[in-house]
Protein backbone atom coordinates (compact mmCIF):
# COMPACT_ATOMS: atom_id res chain seq x y z
CA UNK A 1 0.00 0.00 0.00
CA UNK A 2 1.02 3.45 -0.78
CA UNK A 3 2.32 5.55 1.94
CA UNK A 4 0.70 8.97 2.17
CA UNK A 5 1.53 12.48 3.29
CA UNK A 6 0.98 15.53 1.81
CA UNK A 7 2.65 18.93 0.36
CA UNK A 8 0.51 20.84 2.67
CA UNK A 9 3.00 20.13 5.48
CA UNK A 10 5.58 22.71 3.51
CA UNK A 11 4.69 25.93 5.04
CA UNK A 12 6.53 28.66 6.74
CA UNK A 13 9.92 29.90 5.93
CA UNK A 14 12.08 26.65 6.50
CA UNK A 15 12.75 23.70 4.74
CA UNK A 16 14.78 20.33 5.22
CA UNK A 17 16.84 18.85 2.82
CA UNK A 18 17.61 15.34 3.33
CA UNK A 19 20.09 13.45 1.61
CA UNK A 20 19.89 10.00 2.29
CA UNK A 21 22.44 7.31 2.49
CA UNK A 22 24.38 5.65 5.06
CA UNK A 23 27.42 8.16 5.69
CA UNK A 24 28.52 10.56 8.20
CA UNK A 25 29.52 13.09 6.20
CA UNK A 26 29.04 14.47 2.67
CA UNK A 27 31.12 15.51 0.04
CA UNK A 28 31.50 19.21 0.51
CA UNK A 29 31.87 19.91 -3.46
CA UNK A 30 28.99 18.09 -4.13
CA UNK A 31 26.54 19.29 -1.33
CA UNK A 32 27.82 23.20 -1.86
CA UNK A 33 26.72 22.65 -6.16
CA UNK A 34 23.34 20.87 -5.29
CA UNK A 35 22.67 23.50 -2.38
CA UNK A 36 23.14 26.38 -4.93
CA UNK A 37 21.04 24.73 -7.38
CA UNK A 38 18.27 23.94 -5.05
CA UNK A 39 18.26 28.23 -4.12
CA UNK A 40 18.57 29.01 -7.68
CA UNK A 41 15.26 26.58 -8.44
CA UNK A 42 13.14 28.34 -5.15
CA UNK A 43 14.58 31.69 -6.55
CA UNK A 44 13.30 30.87 -10.19
CA UNK A 45 9.72 29.73 -8.45
CA UNK A 46 9.48 32.81 -6.83
CA UNK A 47 10.22 34.87 -9.57
CA UNK A 48 7.45 32.64 -11.22
CA UNK A 49 5.10 33.69 -8.71
CA UNK A 50 5.99 37.07 -7.83
CA UNK A 51 8.66 38.84 -9.97
CA UNK A 52 8.97 42.04 -8.02
CA UNK A 53 9.16 39.93 -5.18
CA UNK A 54 13.08 40.14 -3.47
CA UNK A 55 13.37 37.28 -1.56
CA UNK A 56 16.72 35.85 0.36
CA UNK A 57 17.62 31.97 1.22
CA UNK A 58 19.97 31.12 3.67
CA UNK A 59 21.58 28.29 5.35
CA UNK A 60 20.32 27.82 8.66
CA UNK A 61 21.36 24.24 10.20
CA UNK A 62 22.99 20.93 9.06
CA UNK A 63 22.43 17.36 10.96
CA UNK A 64 23.27 14.10 11.12
CA UNK A 65 21.03 11.02 10.19
CA UNK A 66 21.40 10.59 6.57
CA UNK A 67 22.37 14.43 5.98
CA UNK A 68 19.97 17.17 6.12
CA UNK A 69 20.54 21.02 5.71
CA UNK A 70 17.56 23.32 7.15
CA UNK A 71 17.14 26.55 4.33
CA UNK A 72 15.15 29.52 5.34
CA UNK A 73 13.46 31.95 3.48
CA UNK A 74 13.84 35.70 4.04
CA UNK A 75 10.98 38.31 2.71
CA UNK A 76 13.31 41.60 2.14
CA UNK A 77 10.35 43.98 1.48
CA UNK A 78 6.23 43.97 2.16
CA UNK A 79 3.63 43.51 -0.47
CA UNK A 80 3.62 41.27 -3.58
CA UNK A 81 2.15 38.18 -3.82
CA UNK A 82 4.23 36.59 -1.00
CA UNK A 83 3.45 39.03 1.16
CA UNK A 84 -0.08 38.60 0.79
CA UNK A 85 0.51 35.33 3.50
CA UNK A 86 1.18 33.00 0.05
CA UNK A 87 4.47 32.46 1.86
CA UNK A 88 2.56 29.87 3.46
CA UNK A 89 2.46 27.40 0.49
CA UNK A 90 5.52 28.73 -1.48
CA UNK A 91 7.58 25.38 0.06
CA UNK A 92 5.28 23.29 -1.44
CA UNK A 93 5.05 24.82 -4.95
CA UNK A 94 8.95 24.20 -4.28
CA UNK A 95 7.97 20.57 -3.32
CA UNK A 96 5.43 20.10 -5.70
CA UNK A 97 7.55 21.29 -8.47
CA UNK A 98 10.20 18.46 -8.04
CA UNK A 99 7.45 15.64 -7.14
CA UNK A 100 5.96 16.44 -10.47
CA UNK A 101 9.60 16.17 -12.49
CA UNK A 102 10.00 12.60 -10.74
CA UNK A 103 6.66 11.44 -10.75
CA UNK A 104 5.93 12.00 -14.18
CA UNK A 105 8.72 9.90 -15.12
CA UNK A 106 6.70 7.07 -14.09
CA UNK A 107 4.35 5.54 -17.10
CA UNK A 108 1.89 4.25 -14.56
CA UNK A 109 1.55 7.10 -12.37
CA UNK A 110 -2.05 8.06 -11.40
CA UNK A 111 -3.18 11.42 -11.06
CA UNK A 112 -6.91 12.55 -8.97
CA UNK A 113 -7.83 16.43 -9.12
CA UNK A 114 -10.69 17.26 -7.44
CA UNK A 115 -11.94 20.89 -6.61
CA UNK A 116 -9.59 21.74 -3.27
CA UNK A 117 -6.35 19.24 -3.98
CA UNK A 118 -4.72 16.65 -6.45
CA UNK A 119 -3.35 13.11 -5.39
CA UNK A 120 -0.33 11.78 -7.29
CA UNK A 121 0.12 8.11 -7.20
CA UNK A 122 3.70 6.89 -8.02
CA UNK A 123 5.36 3.21 -6.74
CA UNK A 124 4.77 2.98 -3.06
CA UNK A 125 4.33 6.85 -2.72
CA UNK A 126 1.15 8.86 -2.77
CA UNK A 127 0.97 12.53 -2.44
CA UNK A 128 -1.77 14.75 -1.41
CA UNK A 129 -0.90 18.59 -3.10
CA UNK A 130 -3.72 21.40 -2.15
CA UNK A 131 -5.14 22.32 -5.54
CA UNK A 132 -3.64 26.06 -5.90
CA UNK A 133 0.12 24.55 -5.20
CA UNK A 134 -0.64 22.15 -7.28
CA UNK A 135 -1.87 24.97 -10.40
CA UNK A 136 1.34 27.35 -8.90
CA UNK A 137 4.20 24.73 -9.18
CA UNK A 138 2.58 23.92 -12.97
CA UNK A 139 3.08 27.14 -14.06
CA UNK A 140 6.90 27.26 -12.62
CA UNK A 141 7.66 24.23 -14.18
CA UNK A 142 7.75 25.84 -17.34
CA UNK A 143 10.06 28.70 -16.42
CA UNK A 144 13.82 27.88 -18.13
CA UNK A 145 15.20 29.05 -15.25
CA UNK A 146 13.52 26.47 -12.84
CA UNK A 147 14.29 23.71 -15.13
CA UNK A 148 18.10 24.69 -15.01
CA UNK A 149 18.09 24.91 -11.47
CA UNK A 150 16.98 21.40 -10.95
CA UNK A 151 19.37 19.84 -13.18
CA UNK A 152 22.02 21.91 -10.46
CA UNK A 153 20.05 20.45 -7.86
CA UNK A 154 20.39 16.81 -8.98
CA UNK A 155 23.36 16.47 -11.28
CA UNK A 156 26.14 16.82 -8.05
CA UNK A 157 24.38 14.49 -6.71
CA UNK A 158 24.62 12.09 -9.67
CA UNK A 159 28.86 12.30 -8.76
CA UNK A 160 28.45 10.87 -5.29
CA UNK A 161 27.78 7.63 -4.83
CA UNK A 162 26.75 7.39 -1.44
CA UNK A 163 24.02 9.74 -1.83
CA UNK A 164 20.70 6.88 -2.70
CA UNK A 165 17.78 9.44 -2.01
CA UNK A 166 17.30 13.10 -2.06
CA UNK A 167 13.80 14.22 -0.06
CA UNK A 168 12.38 17.05 1.31
CA UNK A 169 10.50 18.02 4.84
CA UNK A 170 9.02 20.35 7.59
CA UNK A 171 11.45 20.26 10.22
CA UNK A 172 14.62 18.33 11.07
CA UNK A 173 13.71 15.47 12.78
CA UNK A 174 10.53 14.60 10.31
CA UNK A 175 10.20 11.79 7.99
CA UNK A 176 10.74 13.32 4.25
CA UNK A 177 7.72 13.84 3.00
CA UNK A 178 8.57 11.92 -0.43
CA UNK A 179 11.67 10.97 -1.88
CA UNK A 180 13.53 10.65 -5.07
CA UNK A 181 15.81 7.78 -5.81
CA UNK A 182 18.99 7.58 -7.09
CA UNK A 183 18.20 5.90 -9.94
CA UNK A 184 15.52 9.02 -10.69
CA UNK A 185 18.58 11.38 -10.48
CA UNK A 186 19.35 11.61 -14.05
CA UNK A 187 15.49 12.68 -14.95
CA UNK A 188 16.29 15.73 -13.87
CA UNK A 189 19.23 16.32 -16.04
CA UNK A 190 17.39 16.06 -19.05
CA UNK A 191 17.63 19.25 -21.10
CA UNK A 192 14.44 18.12 -23.54
CA UNK A 193 12.47 19.18 -20.38
CA UNK A 194 13.15 22.97 -20.79
CA UNK A 195 10.34 24.65 -22.10
CA UNK A 196 10.62 27.73 -23.91
CA UNK A 197 8.21 30.85 -23.40
CA UNK A 198 8.14 33.92 -25.95
CA UNK A 199 9.53 36.85 -24.45
CA UNK A 200 7.09 39.51 -23.98
CA UNK A 201 7.16 42.80 -22.90
CA UNK A 202 4.85 44.63 -20.01
CA UNK A 203 4.17 48.80 -19.37
CA UNK A 204 4.47 49.50 -15.62
CA UNK A 205 3.13 52.92 -14.53
CA UNK A 206 2.55 54.38 -11.25
CA UNK A 207 3.52 57.97 -8.95
CA UNK A 208 7.50 58.24 -8.13
CA UNK A 209 9.28 61.04 -6.19
CA UNK A 210 11.85 61.52 -9.41
CA UNK A 211 14.99 63.83 -7.43
CA UNK A 212 16.55 65.68 -10.22
CA UNK A 213 19.92 65.42 -10.92
CA UNK A 214 19.66 67.27 -14.50
CA UNK A 215 17.35 69.25 -15.78
CA UNK A 216 16.45 71.19 -19.20
CA UNK A 217 14.64 73.71 -18.45
CA UNK A 218 12.86 74.17 -22.30
CA UNK A 219 11.13 71.93 -24.38
CA UNK A 220 13.82 69.64 -24.87
CA UNK A 221 14.22 66.46 -26.75
CA UNK A 222 16.74 65.82 -24.10
CA UNK A 223 16.29 63.19 -21.23
CA UNK A 224 16.47 64.36 -18.05
CA UNK A 225 18.24 62.32 -14.94
CA UNK A 226 16.65 61.49 -12.06
CA UNK A 227 17.34 59.38 -8.64
CA UNK A 228 14.55 57.35 -8.27
CA UNK A 229 14.59 55.24 -4.73
CA UNK A 230 18.38 55.01 -5.57
CA UNK A 231 18.36 54.24 -9.24
CA UNK A 232 19.86 56.21 -11.75
CA UNK A 233 16.96 56.97 -14.34
CA UNK A 234 16.64 59.12 -17.79
CA UNK A 235 13.70 59.85 -19.06
CA UNK A 236 11.81 61.93 -21.17
CA UNK A 237 9.08 64.26 -20.14
CA UNK A 238 5.81 64.41 -21.76
CA UNK A 239 4.14 66.43 -19.42
CA UNK A 240 3.51 69.65 -22.07
CA UNK A 241 1.89 71.60 -19.37
CA UNK A 242 4.43 71.28 -17.05
CA UNK A 243 7.12 72.25 -19.33
CA UNK A 244 4.89 75.49 -20.44
CA UNK A 245 4.85 76.77 -16.71
CA UNK A 246 8.93 75.58 -16.39
CA UNK A 247 9.85 77.50 -19.55
CA UNK A 248 7.26 80.81 -18.49
CA UNK A 249 9.31 80.79 -14.65
CA UNK A 250 6.06 80.04 -13.26
CA UNK A 251 8.44 77.99 -10.48
CA UNK A 252 12.38 76.95 -10.20
CA UNK A 253 14.19 74.05 -9.30
CA UNK A 254 16.69 73.82 -7.17
CA UNK A 255 19.35 71.36 -5.95
CA UNK A 256 17.94 68.67 -4.20
CA UNK A 257 14.36 69.67 -5.12
CA UNK A 258 12.53 66.48 -6.53
CA UNK A 259 9.03 65.73 -9.06
CA UNK A 260 6.18 63.79 -7.90
CA UNK A 261 5.16 62.58 -11.23
CA UNK A 262 3.46 59.50 -12.87
CA UNK A 263 6.77 57.37 -14.08
CA UNK A 264 5.99 54.47 -17.12
CA UNK A 265 8.78 52.13 -18.01
CA UNK A 266 8.72 48.96 -19.81
CA UNK A 267 9.73 45.40 -18.28
CA UNK A 268 10.92 42.44 -20.74
CA UNK A 269 10.68 38.92 -19.22
CA UNK A 270 13.91 37.12 -19.85
CA UNK A 271 13.25 33.45 -20.75
CA UNK A 272 17.22 32.60 -19.44
CA UNK A 273 16.29 33.53 -16.04
CA UNK A 274 12.63 33.69 -15.80
CA UNK A 275 11.76 36.52 -14.80
CA UNK A 276 11.05 40.42 -15.76
CA UNK A 277 13.85 43.37 -16.36
CA UNK A 278 13.10 46.89 -16.73
CA UNK A 279 14.18 48.28 -20.10
CA UNK A 280 16.01 51.50 -18.97
CA UNK A 281 15.89 53.01 -21.85
CA UNK A 282 11.79 53.26 -21.89
CA UNK A 283 11.40 55.36 -18.74
CA UNK A 284 9.22 58.32 -19.60
CA UNK A 285 7.50 60.89 -16.94
CA UNK A 286 4.16 61.16 -18.71
CA UNK A 287 2.61 64.35 -15.58
CA UNK A 288 4.25 65.99 -13.20
CA UNK A 289 2.15 66.35 -10.10
CA UNK A 290 3.88 68.74 -7.95
CA UNK A 291 7.28 70.06 -7.14
CA UNK A 292 8.66 68.60 -4.11
CA UNK A 293 11.10 71.23 -3.07
CA UNK A 294 14.15 71.24 -0.14
CA UNK A 295 14.24 74.88 0.25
Amino acid sequence: MAHTTTLAKLEGDIIVLHFGGVFASINADVFARSLIGFVQTARAVSHSIEPDDDIEFRLETMADGSFRAVVKKIQKHAGGFLGRGAENVFWGIVGAVIFNQFAGSDPKIMVTTTTNEVVIETGSQRVVVPRNVYDAARNAEKVPAVQQGLRETFSPLEEDTSITEFGLTQSISAEPLFKIPRSHFPIFSDDTRVVEIPSYERVKSGRANLVILKAWLNHSNRKWTFDWNGMLVSAFIEDVNFLDKLQRRDFKLGAGDALDAVLVYKETFLNSVGTFVIDHNSFVVTEVKDIVSTR
